[in-house]
């Protein structure tokens, strides 16, 4: 009896470890190590395994998640080899409207300091600029003659001008930031599988794909998707299985 009870246990190892170690289990087991990961996002990474190689894509915020992912999928059990095709971000790719904000600030700061060049000009000499603002549509007009602060006053106006511009320019979206957005909305809706869906985002247009368990997480990733901001529209690669 004892006998067989080693034979059953034997074999059921030997089962465990052959499913941890097939393409699917070494998959999964990456991506939960990447979710686990302080450096790691895995929401960025896009994790492939075919006969035990595994290859990672997306792009990350800097050089040492990178490497970071790299060794994690390197000392999981089962993988055999990394290919990395992972892209670090020039910027810090959160939403992408970080760095555009920061070009509005600066625009903002430049029309200001402008605008107090021109105040100052205008104190100093006391010249009537009567047409010259007609014609800029600031309205400065005869007031110019009377105190440069107007001008600085328009100056600003038009600096903030400037500022609410450069705010709107940094509505358009990145397919980089589209993909981090989109990734990141599908890893906190409990109702969506985040680590089984690939997204790919290009031009505006994102890409789903991947194996989920029901057509309503489908129709969910898809609603979720098409919500995101900048996207123009998305494609359904999902297929339905477990």
């Amino acid at each position: 009896m004892l006998h067989k009870i080693a034979r059953l246990l034997a074999v059921s190892s030997v089962l465990t470890i052959a499913c941890a170690q097939s393409d699917a289990g070494i998959t999964s087991a990456v991506k939960s190590r990447f979710a686990a990961d302080s450096t790691v996002k895995a929401y960025q990474i896009n994790v492939d395994t075919a006969d035990r190689v595994v290859t990672l894509r997306g792009t990350v915020d800097s050089g040492a998640a990178k490497e970071q992912a790299v060794m994690v999928a390197r000392n999981t059990s089962g993988v055999r080899e990394v290919v990395d095709h992972i892209d670090v971000s020039t910027t810090a790719a959160t939403t992408g409207v970080a760095t555009t904000d920061t070009a509005g600030d600066n625009l903002k700061n430049a029309a200001d300091t402008s605008g107090s060049a021109i105040g100052n000009a205008a104190d100093r000499s006391g010249t009537a600029i009567g047409n010259a603002a007609d014609k800029s549509g600031n309205a400065i007009g005869n007031a110019a003659d009377k105190s440069g602060d107007s001008i600085g006053h328009a100056a600003d106006k038009t600096g903030n001008a400037i500022g609410h511009a450069a705010d709107k320019t940094g509505a358009v979206v990145s397919d980089a930031a589209i993909t981090t957005d989109v990734k990141a909305k599908f890893l906190a809706d409990s109702h969506i599988s985040g680590l089984k869906i690939n997204v790919d985002t290009n031009n505006g247009v994102v890409t789903l794909s991947g194996t989920v368990p029901s057509r309503a997480e489908v129709d969910r990733a898809m609603t979720v998707a098409r919500d995101s901001a900048g996207v123009k529209s998305v494609v359904n690669s999902l297929r339905i299985g477990k």
